[in-house]
């Protein structure tokens, strides 16, 4: 997967985001909500059909053009015209900002193929080794089949908690974490911490309901 644009991407949301700020202090309010919600609209294509890293410099770049939005929201200054179009922009963004879920199951896709490549044949050290950047722990033997089934489960239930409400999703976090401990060392390698995951989520989600506070207070009407 290419990722090489990500930076770019990032960048360039920033960019969008100082661009509406300066918009705003020079007087164009419409202006600047027309490029604040460019923004995240942007956001929403840097994460389209790719994985996790792609989700989390998506992430950046949505929060920056929102806050200034919620901010602009709040300070009173935007007419019906712009308030409707923010509300009606917020009203497509998923609960959470992003497709988190979407991307695990890219992720899921990708690293079930990389344990049967680990699994193949008689090098599984040397494989390793490159594909982590060290050594296996002692007495590993190669990945199995059946390991890889016990991987798809455990994503299984990450996917299934990423839509859950943030407490409930938590808690289940910690068991998925417990239970990935019981697994293969290459399956623990190549999983990331979905607890961290969750609470960027959690803060995307956070943010939105901030937005949607501010657009439904006297500042609005």
């Amino acid at each position: 997967m290419s990722v090489g644009h990500l930076p770019k991407a990032r960048t360039l949301a920033r960019l969008n985001a100082l661009y509406g700020a300066r918009q705003m202090a020079q007087g164009d309010a419409n202006g600047a909500v027309t490029t604040w919600l460019a923004g995240l609209r942007f956001a929403q294509h840097i994460a389209k059909d790719m994985g996790l890293i792609a989700v989390l410099s998506a992430k950046p770049a949505l929060l920056a053009n929102l806050h200034l939005l919620t901010k602009a929201v709040g300070s009173g200054q935007l007419n019906p015209e712009s308030l409707q179009k923010i509300r009606a922009q917020a009203s497509l963004l998923p609960r959470d900002g992003l497709d988190w879920p979407g991307a695990v199951k890219l992720e899921v896709f990708a690293d079930a193929q990389a344990l049967k490549y680990l699994g193949e044949g008689n090098n599984f050290q040397e494989k390793y080794k490159a594909f982590f950047s060290h050594e296996p722990p002692a007495a590993t033997a190669a990945p199995a089949e059946s390991d890889i089934v016990a991987y798809r489960a455990l994503m299984k239930d990450v996917i299934t908690a990423l839509q859950l409400p943030y407490e409930q999703s938590k808690a289940r976090m910690k068991q998925i974490e417990t239970t990935k401990e019981s697994l293969h060392p290459a399956v623990q390698a190549i999983t990331p911490n979905y607890s961290r995951v969750n609470e960027n989520r959690h803060q995307v989600a956070l943010d939105l309901e901030e937005l949607t506070k501010v657009l439904s207070g006297p500042h609005s009407q």
